[in-house]
């Protein structure tokens, strides 16, 4: 029963075979460190030499933290913690800094007959091992015999019905009871309005929105959106707004992998790196991974949300001006690189310190190509991965001049624009 991890991450398209790694009973570890048995390199050092390992016991993978920083399973806002290790499942996500990775555990029929051997296995940890139910070939109950309304026909038979059929029954009761108490809050907001003062409520942003209904949430989110509201039965709201979670999710991956990009573009280009500051309390939401960014982002902090508001305006922001600038980097680096080849210079340099000789014009042919090879050599030379060093300078310079322009004009415009609002508006006539 092998465990499998994969990184869906952006690391993924830089690691390829690498970003796949399976443990076996004998577990393993993680971490920066080369020891580890599986290498995730970080140069933020988000990552910890050691940060995690992977235990086999009882037929089952546990994951062990044994990071500063955590790791992080699922959506979980707290992280494992060095004291409790925590059983991995098919399907679980896991987070180790800035790498999300996705769990696989196959199970084989050898391990089935263990289990099934073992009286000793607790029961919880046996359910674990049940396989699915085989398909029949025939029905046991004929169509006609089915009667979907037919509830309390199918609850009255053996113990588990009952049960069932007892936890049905509590919940429609909790159901009624929740109605009941929206109706009478309604009520008493009518009842609140039509007298004296009544509608002088708290100060509630873009108006009074009581109640917890999904067309209610729907409607408060149009209106933050910026959106004329829509009639929606409650339905049709539950849907959208699970669709609408689902999209903010993506939203935000697509904006984190296109960070992460940027950031290995300007680290493997050797430019200045413009990373995202932390303010007004914003704890780096983007290097916390999807996962933190959600749970900041559904913070109930006023003050942490103005500021993941603010930290994902800049962080548009700073992908628009990274795409601007390194267009014109490369452009204005590569002009500047055929300049240092041009023919008149090159020759003048060459002839620099040099007798020419109009009666050796072979030799002098010789001696250009010689000295163009030196200079070809010392223009060309790279490590693995990497730019000649001429260029990665000139491309280097040039991103920061046209980084700092961006951001000065961008600072203008803002300022231009906040003056413009604050311009007093004429009265009508």
């Amino acid at each position: 029963m092998p465990l499998r991890l994969v990184i869906t991450s952006y690391q993924r398209r830089r690691l390829k075979q690498a970003g796949v790694k399976e443990f076996g009973p004998q577990g393993g570890s993680i971490g920066r460190s080369l020891d580890s048995d599986w290498v995730l390199q970080d140069g933020a050092r988000y990552v910890s030499s050691r940060h995690a390992s992977i235990d086999f016991r009882s037929g089952s993978y546990y994951i062990v933290d044994t990071s500063s920083n955590g790791v992080y399973v699922n959506d979980d806002a707290k992280p494992v913690g060095t004291a409790s290790p925590q059983r991995l499942f098919d399907g679980d996500r896991l987070r180790i800094g800035e790498y999300e990775m996705l769990a696989h555990i196959t199970e084989t029929e050898n391990e089935f007959e263990v289990v099934s051997d073992d009286h000793h296995i607790d029961p919880v940890d046996r359910a674990q091992f049940v396989g699915q139910p085989e398909v029949l070939g025939y029905d046991l109950v004929s169509e006609q015999e089915l009667d979907p309304n037919d509830v309390d026909k199918l609850l009255r038979e053996g113990a588990e019905a009952s049960a069932l059929k007892e936890a049905a029954l509590k919940a429609a009761a909790r159901i009624r009871r929740q109605t009941e108490a929206a109706e009478q809050r309604k009520a008493e907001k009518a009842t609140a309005n039509d007298s004296p003062g009544g509608g002088q409520g708290p100060n509630l942003p873009d108006g009074d929105l009581p109640g917890t209904s999904p067309s209610v949430a729907l409607y408060a989110f149009f209106r933050g959106a910026c959106l004329p509201p829509r009639d929606i039965d409650e339905q049709q709201a539950t849907f959208m707004l699970h669709r609408l979670g689902r999209f903010m999710r993506e939203l935000l991956i697509g904006l984190t992998d296109a960070l992460q990009v940027r950031a290995e573009q300007q680290s493997e280009l050797r430019v200045p790196a413009t990373n995202l500051q932390a303010k007004n309390g914003n704890p780096r939401m983007f290097s916390a991974g999807v996962g933190g960014a959600l749970n900041t982002l559904i913070s109930e902090s006023a003050v942490e949300f103005e500021s993941t508001i603010e930290a994902t305006r800049e962080a548009f922001q700073d992908v628009n001006i990274h795409q601007k600038v390194m267009l014109g980097a490369v452009r204005a680096a590569v002009s500047d690189f055929i300049d240092q080849l041009d023919p008149d210079e090159l020759e003048q340099s060459f002839d620099h310190g040099t007798i020419r000789n109009t009666f050796l014009g072979a030799t002098n042919k010789k001696q250009y190509w010689n000295r163009y090879r030196e200079v070809f050599e010392a223009m060309s030379q790279h490590s693995p991965g990497q730019f000649p060093q001429p260029f990665a300078e000139e491309l280097s310079r040039a991103y920061a001049e046209e980084a700092t322009r961006l951001k000065a004009k961008r600072q203008t415009d803002d300022s231009a624009q906040t003056a413009v609002t604050k311009l007093p508006q004429a009265k009508a006539g």
